[in-house]
């Protein structure tokens, strides 16, 4: 019995000066909800970048930015969908249609669509732009605009904004103008 109790005993001791084995159990943070940041702009009061909270619907968002303005039309989004970090959410204007009564007791409709002018939230791709379109651009005529075109055409596809300032015509200060208001990539 004396046996016994001393291999008990020897045990206990062994037991409790031997180092500890392994690695010790790291517990992890719970993991947070962190806020989404949307690019909420178009047609709202105040478009810009918002933090919300996770799952924030399209009319959270437009809430976010001040609501909708007078010329927004929402029946071309899905005000219940629900949206991800790093969203850009585009709010579009209504189309303006005028109805013309012609000869022979017929009705035509026609939808005139206003372009938007450019801007840094809505920048002009240089590659794709018409006439017109370019002819939006501060100190940009329809001459310079078809300038631009036949420098494409001629050239391919800009392959940098900068590369604008090598169409004849298109002087420095002009550039300094507009090149916030340009781009060569498509949005997204």
């Amino acid at each position: 019995m004396g046996l016994m109790f001393g291999l008990l005993v020897g045990g206990v001791i062994m037991l409790v000066i031997s180092p500890a084995r392994g690695e010790p159990v790291k517990l992890q943070p719970l993991p947070t909800n962190s806020p989404l940041k949307v690019y909420v702009t178009g047609s709202v009061a105040n478009p810009g970048v918002y933090s919300l909270p996770p799952d924030t619907r399209v009319s959270d968002a437009i809430q976010a930015a001040g609501g909708l303005l007078p010329e927004a039309d929402p029946n071309l989004l899905n005000l219940a969908a629900v949206i991800s970090d790093g969203q850009r959410l585009w709010i579009p204007a209504k189309v303006i249609a005028t109805a013309a009564t012609g000869s022979q007791n017929t009705t035509s409709i026609c939808v005139k669509m206003t372009p938007l002018p450019p801007s840094q939230e809505h920048p002009l791709n240089i590659n794709t732009a018409t006439v017109d379109q370019l002819d939006m651009l501060p100190g940009i005529g329809a001459v310079k605009a078809a300038q631009i075109i036949a420098y494409r055409d001629q050239n391919g596809p800009f392959t940098s904004i900068d590369e604008l300032q090598k169409v004849p015509g298109i002087t420095a200060s002009i550039y300094e103008k507009i090149k916030n208001l340009i781009t060569i990539s498509p949005l997204p």
